[in-house]
């Protein structure tokens, strides 16, 4: 099992990436939903990113 590094070990020269790929990462995701929504319907949409969640989430169990 991996762990986690401390806090004060982290590379403070990757951190404004960091947050910059979190943040375009999240606008990209909701601009896409909202497409989705509007060329589909918000049920439709919606249980599209819940089984997209589900299966990144389990591909992420399967790496550890």
């Amino acid at each position: 099992m991996k762990t986690v590094p401390p806090v004060n070990t982290l590379d403070e020269d990757r951190s404004p990436c960091q947050l910059l790929q979190g943040l375009l990462d999240n606008v990209l995701s909701e601009y896409l939903w909202a497409t989705a929504v509007l060329l589909t319907s918000p049920s439709v949409a919606t249980v599209g990113l819940a089984l997209t969640v589900t299966l990144a989430t389990s591909i992420a169990v399967d790496d550890l």
